[in-house]
């Protein structure tokens, strides 16, 4: 789980979209918070999107 904060507070440091995996599904955004519970970001179709950190599987930083 530390490896995964790293990279997101590296994404949100760069302001670098990054490609979340959760539950089978594919979640592009800027990441613009990395709390202890929750991922926050955004993307062109939505202001905030909110992913609860112990359902990531897998984190790209592109």
């Amino acid at each position: 789980m530390e490896d995964f904060r790293e990279l997101l507070l590296a994404a949100a440091k760069e302001n670098r979209s990054v490609q979340v995996y959760a539950g089978g599904q594919t979640i592009p955004m800027l990441v613009t918070g990395v709390g202890l519970e929750y991922l926050e970001g955004k993307s062109r179709e939505f202001s905030k999107i909110l992913v609860r950190m112990d359902k990531i599987d897998a984190v790209a930083k592109t």
